[in-house]
């Protein structure tokens, strides 16, 4: 089951592994490490560059994050992080915040984590991003921008997002990607009182050919103690 999941997942990544041919051997390697031999390798980081957020969502997890005194990594500071992980064998991860693109210095981050010759994507709201902004991230090397959606009723998600307009934008971003050819897809927020949207939202993803990957509702941040947002056994099926 283990090499099938591993397999499809090579599938899912290959038209950008294309563009990176230098990681064809450092995935096989991993691959022959952790299913032929069963040793344990380090494949992913998910690093959060910045608490800080345009907007006010009323399930933000990150809010209990923003700790007064508390400053983001520096740039020196991920660029050896992520020397380290390559070591161990980690060769893509995922940019998340706060909201990514409000860091000043977020080119420098790309390249301190070498995004030319790995695989990273980000998780964005979509707010700051136009146009150029997704032609830089290609020159980059960025490999998947997930824009953050929480519903297809725009009236409903600008009002859980605390945006006015964030539902046409990030269509639009959508559109930019495409016509950039920058891998894009949705991220959403999967709870109990939401798990019919994501039927709805998982055949608009097909339609148009790109991913969607939900996060599962926690009782953190602004929930936190909130337990009837949680998925139950049901819904899981």
């Amino acid at each position: 089951m283990k090499f099938a999941a591993r397999a499809k997942q090579l599938w899912m990544n290959a038209p950008i592994l294309l563009g990176k041919p230098n990681l064809y051997g450092k995935m096989i390697r991993g691959f022959f490490r952790g299913m032929v031999l069963g040793k344990p390798t380090l494949r992913y980081l998910e690093l959060q560059v910045n608490t800080e957020c345009n907007q006010h969502c009323e399930a933000c997890f990150a809010s209990k994050s923003r700790i007064p005194g508390r400053e983001a990594l520096r740039v020196d500071e991920i660029r050896d992080l992520w020397g380290k992980l390559k070591r161990l064998g980690a060769i893509q991860g995922i940019l998340t915040g706060g909201e990514p693109t409000l860091r000043e210095d977020l080119f420098e981050v790309f390249d301190a984590l070498q995004t030319r010759k790995s695989m990273f994507a980000m998780t964005t709201n979509g707010l700051i991003i136009d146009r150029p902004y997704i032609e830089e991230l290609k020159k980059v090397g960025l490999s998947y921008l997930a824009v953050s959606l929480n519903s297809l009723d725009a009236a409903d998600n600008d009002a859980q997002r605390g945006t006015p307009g964030h539902y046409d934008h990030v269509m639009d971003v959508i559109d930019w990607c495409r016509e950039a050819k920058l891998p894009v897809g949705l991220s959403t927020l999967l709870s109990h009182q939401n798990i019919d949207e994501f039927g709805r939202m998982a055949a608009f993803a097909h339609e148009r050919g790109i991913q969607i990957v939900p996060a599962f509702a926690v009782s953190q941040g602004r929930w936190a103690g909130n337990t009837s947002v949680r998925l139950t056994m049901g819904d899981y099926a």
